[in-house]
């Protein structure tokens, strides 16, 4: 009987009740995307090596001093670790530096040469808010 009821009232429903597809978000046309703001993402994952980090004293105190050393020039936006593996981090670029520039600035970093980290690298598209700090 219930079931009866049920297909009674889903007929007896006015057109303008009748279930609607859920709205689709806008995706940005290709010319959009084409505007937005990019910028290059390193994500860092522990190499082969990571468990012998602590074996490399000197160098875990190379690698800190570069990456301080390119954030106080401004090249970096933000950087810094995940909780967990095997992404341990994500350091962002400020606008205006590719890939090459960045391998270029971190030759001498000596994560990657002893297996310690493994860097990738991606281009952020910047769809929604920005990283423009508050009075800039």
């Amino acid at each position: 009987m219930r079931i009866v009821l049920l297909a009674l009232s889903l007929i007896a429903l006015p057109s303008s009740a009748a279930a609607q597809p859920a709205p689709q978000p806008r995706q940005p046309t290709a010319s959009a995307v084409a505007n937005l703001p990019r910028h290059l993402v390193m994500i860092t994952r522990a190499g082969p090596n990571f468990s012998k980090v602590r074996e490399h004293r000197p160098e875990v105190e190379a690698h800190h001093a570069l990456w301080r050393r390119l954030q106080t020039e401004g090249y970096t936006f933000a950087g810094g670790a995940f909780e967990g593996e095997p992404i341990m981090g994500m350091t962002i670029f400020n606008g205006g530096i590719d890939e090459a520039g960045v391998r270029e600035l971190i030759k001498d970093d000596p994560f990657p040469k002893l297996g310690i980290a493994h860097y990738e690298f991606r281009t952020f598209i910047v769809v929604n808010g920005s990283f423009k700090l508050e009075g800039s």
